[in-house]
């Protein structure tokens, strides 16, 4: 099989999660600049569902120990979930908005990986991958006020005030804002002068990204004390929206 069948039986694997694989002159650029050829391989056919490894083992004909070798390093690379859930571990393939424009940019520390994927990748987002997005009542974040009384123009409103819904969760970190990381490593792209590391995770996501050095944990005190900073820099917040177990501000 050549490469160029590789990729494009892949980024057909691609096409069934919940976003697909949206049409774009710099879709197959980005794919390919996101995911080794060999990576490419591995993960077609690789459940989106978050997947027992003795299960994966099976579907791969692989033994456990050989898998996990496999699988941590692209986990920590953000190309795939990985999880404990019933003290059994879990990994499963993350869809192409959560591989190429979340988990490929959180951590702080920028390396000649995302440097690679930041130009394609900012071609995509702005030439087709957000068609789908466009259409949509609703967004993937919703705008939350600390405290204060905000006058919404959209058909989205908040449930609750963002500083007492600090309380809900349990663990509580911190990584880029993936959206200016970004840009920031694009050349062609002017560099954002606002705070950098005020994206806010918790509970499983957030152990997900510690887990996978995407991230680091920090205490609810220094989870308010980002909110406050952020909007003292002009920055707005948004939570996913989700009404029960939000995971990211």
């Amino acid at each position: 099989m050549t490469e160029q069948e590789i990729y494009h039986r892949f980024m057909d694997w691609l096409k069934r999660t919940w976003i697909g694989l949206p049409d774009s002159e710099f879709k197959e650029e980005t794919v390919r600049a996101r995911y080794t050829v060999e990576e490419a391989e591995f993960l077609t056919g690789f459940p989106f569902r978050r997947t027992p490894l003795e299960e994966l083992a099976t579907l791969k004909g692989m033994s456990e120990e050989e898998l996990v070798g496999k699988l941590d390093p692209m986990a920590i690379k953000g190309l795939v979930w990985r999880g404990t859930k019933n003290g059994k571990v879990r990994y499963g393939l993350n869809d192409i908005f959560f591989s190429l424009y979340r988990s490929a940019f959180w951590p702080m520390l920028a390396n000649d990986h995302m440097r690679a994927v930041s130009v394609p990748s900012n071609q995509y987002i702005l030439n087709g991958m957000m068609e789908g997005f466009s259409k949509s009542e609703h967004q993937g974040l919703r705008t939350l006020p600390i405290d204060k009384t905000i006058q919404a123009g959209t058909t989205v409103r908040p449930y609750e005030d963002v500083v007492k819904l600090l309380d809900s969760f349990r663990y509580y970190t911190v990584s880029a804002c993936p959206c200016r990381q970004r840009k920031n490593l694009d050349p062609t792209v002017e560099n954002s002068k606002k705070p950098l590391e005020v994206c806010l995770h918790f509970d499983d996501l957030g152990h997900y990204i510690v887990d996978n050095e995407m991230g680091r944990e920090i205490t609810r005190q220094e989870t308010e004390e980002i909110l406050l900073k952020s909007a003292k820099a002009g920055l707005v917040h948004g939570m996913s929206t989700w009404q029960e177990r939000p995971d990211t501000i």
